[in-house]
């Protein structure tokens, strides 16, 4: 009833576009330490530029995130994060629904103010979003044995519906938190 699986869309032109700009800039930062004085400079950056470009490209055009919710006993769900690269899927992130304390919608995709935390520093926060910006997210808060944890993801309508459904202890399910 409440096992249920999605994996949202993206917008691949929007993913790609950053990449691409970072490796145009890292490349010719290459060749113009060949053409200017102070090449180690230029290298530098244009090295930086293209290691950013890779790892924007590896996080957001290779992987992909799948959400799932997953029956684990008698009335007993996981919320359960797979990442898929490929044919491959590997399960990066799953939390009891008892774990979950708070449910948070953010209009804007940034962390609300009011669960930052102190100085931001305190909860450790995955991002598990297909998008390099998106709007909206929500923020899905649980306290573990490691301590508070955040998962920002994109859900659709269904699986904010379960969620909210499911999770007992979250006291600000699904309500819109201003930044």
């Amino acid at each position: 009833m409440y096992e249920y699986y999605y994996m949202p869309s993206r917008d691949i032109k929007k993913c790609s576009l950053v990449p691409l700009i970072a490796f145009i800039l890292g490349f010719f930062l290459m060749y113009l330490s060949n053409v200017l004085s102070y090449a180690y400079i230029y290298q530098m950056v244009g090295f930086l530029a293209i290691a950013i470009a890779i790892f924007l490209t590896t996080r957001y055009i290779v992987r992909k995130y799948a959400y799932s919710t997953q029956k684990i006993g008698e009335g007993d769900y996981d919320f359960v994060v797979n990442e898929v690269s490929g044919n491959r899927s590997k399960v990066v992130c799953r939390i009891n629904m008892d774990e979950i304390t708070d449910f948070v919608y953010s209009e804007n995709g940034k962390v609300p103010t009011a669960y930052a935390g102190k100085n931001g520093k305190d909860i450790l926060t995955f991002d598990y979003c297909q998008d390099i910006m998106p709007h909206p997210a929500y923020y899905l808060y649980a306290l573990l044995r490691e301590g508070k944890v955040c998962v920002k993801f994109s859900p659709d309508d269904k699986m904010v519906s379960i969620l909210e459904s499911l999770c007992p202890k979250a006291y600000d399910l699904g309500r819109n938190v201003e930044s």
